[in-house]
């Protein structure tokens, strides 16, 4: 599809020329289009209406409402300078078309892309791992191939790195941990400033980090229950283990040779191999230990449930300083926001959103997609909110997915 202008996944379009204004903004001749409004007497069921006069917003505040949604391409008066300026209607109606499959199209378009990198990456780490497991030698170079594209994805926007991390199959845990590492080390270099000529050696020591896990028996890694002392014993030779197998497949770097060694150490010292502490544990395995954490434990395993992404940062802060770097830390709440990328979000306005993406500057107020609404039960006309920019919205609550019935892939994709 041609289109005379560039859009990026984090194109601000509106989805349907929908805007949520304060009431007291609210002017007669606004066209109202709110599922969530609370209706005055003498209006049931009309969630879609003109305004007609001053009475009519007065019935409004009367009912409770503080904010509306209202449709500007059908909107009659409009006051530009409470809106955004002059420029909110300018082109408004082509738009709403454009915005409906210019959008879209580039979010399916992306949706498509990722999925056929991770199942093409997928094939390439299996084999990989097989190469080793059997003795043959390893081809390296797919994997700086991944690298090397997980790179050009952070370097091009990085949200798509985030859409990445909510695709990933979980079913396929080894490689899914170590794309979701490897992708999260990437972030974490960005936002620490880390120069870019480390990031492919960051990238494919995330990648590796785990490799020494194939010396490790399957059933003591699946096991559901605790570990004996001995079989924990034989885990952590995972960390010498992959160190060993480096040299073997050509990865000589140092970075690559820290982290896979040294992702378990903790600043307290109360890590593993070495039991390092304090500056003898690099930036590099400060991150590598940050992004480890942060992907097992929103992950599901045999011995653990997964945990939402917000307890986890919350957990990760509380063992800051102790165990893991507080800064890193602070850089992946940066990175992946307080309401990482699909998350699903509860709004004040009672609307239930999808979180596209962390605003720049406040991780508290993520971009969302908003699509039901709690008052009604019923879907909603998609709606993107950039709360950072809202007077009227905000978020109020998570919800567990898994508790209602949305597939939020469809609302990402919509």
């Amino acid at each position: 599809m041609q289109n005379s202008e560039p859009y990026t996944v984090n194109t601000p379009l509106p989805r349907a020329a929908l805007k949520r204004i304060a009431l007291d903004q609210a002017r007669p001749g606004m066209y109202v289009a709110d599922m969530c409004l609370k209706l005055p007497e003498g209006m049931a069921s009309r969630h879609y209406f003109a305004i007609a006069s001053a009475e009519d917003i007065e019935k409004l505040a009367k009912a409770g409402n503080t904010a509306i949604t209202i449709d500007l391409g059908r909107s009659q008066a409009l006051d530009l300078d409470q809106l955004g300026g002059p420029d909110v209607l300018g082109g408004i109606r082509t738009l709403q078309a454009k915005v409906r499959s210019v959008l879209s199209d580039v979010l399916q378009d992306e949706l498509d892309r990722t999925r056929k990198f991770l199942d093409s990456a997928r094939q390439a780490f299996s084999t990989f791992l097989t190469d080793i497991r059997s003795g043959r030698l390893a081809d390296v170079d797919p994997i700086r191939g991944i690298a090397d594209t997980l790179i050009d994805r952070a370097d091009r926007d990085p949200s798509t790195v985030l859409l990445l991390l909510r695709l990933l199959d979980k079913d396929f845990y080894t490689f899914s941990h170590s794309i979701g590492v490897s992708a999260l080390m990437i972030a974490l270099a960005k936002q620490s400033d880390v120069p870019h000529a480390q990031w492919r050696d960051l990238a494919i020591s995330g990648l590796l980090h785990d490799v020494g896990k194939i010396r490790v028996p399957e059933e003591i890694l699946n096991k559901p229950g605790k570990l004996t002392d001995e079989e924990f014993a034989l885990v952590k030779t995972h960390t010498t283990a992959g160190e060993s197998l480096l040299s073997g497949i050509g990865v000589d770097d140092a970075i690559s040779r820290d982290v896979v060694l040294h992702h378990h150490e903790r600043l307290d010292g109360r890590g593993y191999p070495h039991q390092l502490s304090g500056s003898a544990v690099s930036a590099f395995a400060r991150i590598a230990a940050v992004a480890d954490v942060y992907d097992a434990l929103t992950s599901k395993r045999p011995y653990h449930t997964a945990k939402h992404p917000m307890q986890v940062l919350r957990d990760l802060l509380a063992w800051s300083g102790s165990h893991l770097d507080r800064q890193v830390v602070e850089s992946l709440i940066q990175s992946v926001g307080i309401f990482p990328a699909g998350s699903l979000v509860r709004l004040k306005s009672s609307r239930l959103a999808v979180v596209l993406g962390p605003a720049p500057g406040d991780v508290l107020k993520p971009r969302v997609r908003a699509f039901y609404c709690l008052a009604s039960r019923r879907r909603l006309p998609h709606a993107d909110i950039d709360l950072a920019a809202s007077r009227t919205d905000d978020v109020v609550g998570l919800e567990r997915a898994d508790r209602w019935s949305f597939n939020l892939e469809t609302v990402l994709s919509a």
